[in-house]
C-alpha cells in the first residue's frame, strides 16, 4: 500500500529501522519499535474512551519523548492533536481550549496542576489522560486516564478511517485581535512537505536530527516528521540545553547530531557568547536556519569557523506547514549588512509576488509573497472571516497571502524586505503586535497602547507605548502582563506617552511612533518615561 497518512510513513520506518531512537530529557528514550507498540496501545485507549474520527485532542505537556508518543497516538486514533505551549498563560490557554473544544486533554503530572483550575471554569468537561502517571484518584470528579489504562490495551494494528485531507494537527499562532488563531494542517500538507525535505536535505536513517524548537511551533514539524518518516534518530534538547551554549554543544557531540534546523536567535547567541570552535560539533553537517532573518555578520562567523558544513536559509509560514523557499549559502558573505536571500520555491510549491494592484511583480520590484502549494493549510479553526482574508482566489485556485514583502533578484532568488502588517518574528515565534496591545489595555490604569518592532544590535525587539491614567506600579504592571502573554511576547521596552499619536481616521500613527523610537536618549524627551521589561526575568 502506498502510504498517505502520517502514521503510515512511521509504521514503514518502525518495521525497517526499529532500533533507531528518540532521545529526550533525563536520558529518556524510545526506540521506534517501542514507540510503535506504545502508540498503538495509546490509540486503542483513546478509541475505547470515546475518541472518534476528527476529534481534537489537546496536548499540554512538557517537551519530552512522551510528547511525540502523544501526537502519534492521537493520529493513529484518527483524531487531530493540538500542541499547546506549556508556558502559556491561563487566559491564553483558556481561549485555545474554548476554540478547539477538545474531546480529551493529554497532559503530564507537571501539567495537571496547571490545567485543572482552567477546566473547572469552562463548560467542556473533556477526559484527561495523564501520560506519565501510573495511577490517579478521581476525587475531583474528572475522568482521568493514566499509564495503566494504556498498558492494558493490545498493541495490534489499527484500521485507519482518515483520508489525507483530514486534519492532523492544529497550531495556534498569535492573533491581532487578542485571540490566537488555530491553523489547521492536514496529513497531506505534512507528507508533501516532509517527503520533499527528506529528499532535498538527503536525510536517512544514518542521520541524527537535533530538535530545539518548541512543539507548538511549526518549525518543529521538520524535526519530528523528518525523523519519523526517514528513520533518523531524533534528539530533543531540553530547555536548559537551549539556554546554555556549552550544554547544547555537548548534546550535539554526545549524540553525534548531523542535522539541525535552528532558530536564527540561537545561532546568533552561540556567536555572541563565543561558544564556537573549529574542534567542536564535528559530526554536524547541515545547519538550516529559519523563523527570522539571521544577520549576515553571525552567519559569516559560523561559515568561517566551519567551512565544510552546509548552511541553508529557509522560509515558510505556519499556514503552509513548513519550508516554502530555501537558499543554500555556498559562499561566506562579504558584507555584514547583506540581506541573505530566502531562495527559490521548493518542489511542488509555487511562489507569486504580487504588487499592490494584484499584478505579478517584475524582477527587482517589491511585492507581497503569496504561496500556492499542496502544503497550504485549510485555514483557521472556527474563523472563516480570518481565513477568507488571507486565503484568496487567484485564477482557478487559492493562494495564501503571507503579508511578507519580498523582491525577486535577477538570479531568481527572493529577498525578504519586511512585513505588511503588525506581525513580527522573534526567537522563531510569529507574533501579532495587536495581541500585545490587547493585553496591555486589560491592565488597570492603561488607557491605550501601541506596539512596534525595531532592530536592536541586529535582533528584533518589541517596543510598547502606553497612555496611563493615574498612579501605576511597574512591577505590578509587568506581573499582570505575564498573566495574559507568554514571556517571549513581553515588550523589551515600554514607554509612557501623554497621548499616543493618531491619524485623522483615529488609527495609531505608527510612522510617528517609529520616529519617536529612533530618538536617541529617549528618556530625555519631554513627557516620555522609559521602563525596561526584561524577557528573561
Amino acid at each position: 500500500m502506498h502510504p498517505y497518512l502520517i502514521q503510515h510513513f512511521f509504521q514503514r520506518v518502525a518495521s525497517r529501522d526499529s532500533d533507531n531512537k528518540i532521545f529526550g530529557n533525563q536520558a529518556n528514550q524510545l526506540s521506534y519499535q517501542e514507540l510503535e507498540i506504545f502508540t498503538n496501545k495509546l490509540a486503542w485507549c483513546l478509541i475505547h474512551s470515546g475518541v472518534n474520527r476528527n476529534n481534537r485532542i489537546a496536548c499540554y505537556m512538557e517537551r519530552t519523548v512522551l510528547s511525540i508518543a502523544a501526537f502519534l497516538g492521537v493520529l493513529k486514533a484518527d483524531a487531530a492533536y493540538v500542541p499547546i505551549d506549556f508556558s502559556t498563560p491561563k487566559e491564553r490557554l483558556y481561549e485555545i481550549l474554548i476554540n478547539c473544544s477538545p474531546k480529551m486533554v493529554i497532559t503530564d503530572m507537571a501539567g495537571l496542576t496547571k490545567l485543572y483550575p482552567i477546566l473547572t471554569v469552562i463548560n467542556l468537561k473533556p477526559s484527561i489522560l495523564v501520560i506519565d502517571a501510573d495511577t490517579l484518584c478521581d476525587e475531583q470528579k474528572v475522568t482521568y486516564l493514566c499509564l495503566k489504562d494504556i498498558e492494558q490495551e493490545e498493541a495490534k494494528q489499527l484500521a485507519y478511517r482518515n483520508i489525507d485531507r483530514d486534519i492532523a494537527y492544529i497550531i495556534y499562532t498569535s492573533g491581532s485581535t487578542g485571540t490566537p488563531k488555530g491553523v489547521m494542517v492536514s496529513h497531506a500538507n505534512v507528507s508533501n512537505y516532509i517527503n520533499w525535505a527528506i529528499d532535498y536535505f538527503k536525510i536517512s536513517k544514518n542521520d541524527t536530527i537535533l530538535s530545539t524548537s518548541p512543539f507548538h511551533l511549526d518549525v518543529s514539524v521538520f524535526d519530528i516528521y523528518c525523523s519519523l518518516f526517514s528513520g533518523a534518530n531524533l534528539v530533543i534538547a531540553n530547555n536548559s540545553a537551549c539556554i546554555f551554549p556549552s550544554k547544547l554543544i555537548n548534546l550535539v557531540e554526545h549524540y553525534k547530531v548531523s542535522i539541525w534546523k535552528a532558530s536564527a536567535s540561537i545561532l546568533s547567541y552561540l556567536v555572541k557568547t563565543k561558544s564556537l570552535s573549529a574542534s567542536s560539533m564535528l559530526t554536524l553537517q547541515k545547519i538550516i536556519f529559519s523563523g527570522e532573518p539571521l544577520p549576515a555578520k553571525y552567519l559569516m562567523e559560523w561559515m568561517k569557523i566551519y567551512p565544510k558544513k552546509e548552511f541553508y536559509n529557509a522560509y515558510g509560514p505556519t499556514e503552509c506547514t513548513g519550508i516554502s523557499t530555501c537558499y543554500k549559502v555556498t559562499e561566506i558573505p562579504t558584507d555584514e549588512n547583506l540581506n541573505i536571500p530566502i531562495g527559490k520555491a521548493r518542489e511542488n510549491c509555487e511562489i507569486l509576488v504580487l504588487s499592490s494592484n494584484k499584478k505579478r511583480a517584475t524582477v527587482g520590484e517589491v511585492g507581497q509573497l503569496c504561496i500556492r502549494s499542496s502544503s497550504m493549510s485549510q485555514g483557521y479553526l472556527n474563523d472563516d472571516k480570518k481565513t477568507n482574508l488571507v486565503f484568496e482566489k487567484f485564477g482557478c485556485d487559492s493562494v495564501y497571502m503571507t503579508g511578507d514583502y519580498v523582491k525577486k533578484r535577477a538570479d531568481g532568488n527572493y529577498v525578504f524586505v519586511g512585513r505588511k502588517d503588525s506581525q513580527v518574528s522573534i526567537q522563531g515565534y510569529r507574533i501579532e503586535l495587536g495581541e500585545i496591545e490587547h493585553a496591555l489595555r486589560k491592565i488597570a490604569g492603561i488607557v491605550d497602547a501601541a506596539c512596534i518592532s525595531k532592530d536592536n544590535d541586529n535582533t528584533t525587539i518589541i517596543v510598547a507605548y502606553i497612555e496611563i491614567d493615574g498612579v501605576y506600579n511597574v512591577q505590578q504592571m509587568k506581573n499582570e502582563l505575564r498573566e495574559f502573554l507568554p514571556t517571549y511576547m513581553i515588550p523589551a521596552e515600554i514607554y509612557t506617552l501623554e497621548c499616543l499619536p493618531k491619524l485623522s481616521n483615529g488609527k495609531i500613527d505608527r510612522v510617528n511612533l517609529r520616529e519617536i523610537s529612533s530618538v536617541s536618549h529617549l528618556s530625555n524627551v519631554p513627557d516620555v518615561d522609559k521602563l525596561l521589561f526584561l524577557n528573561n526575568k
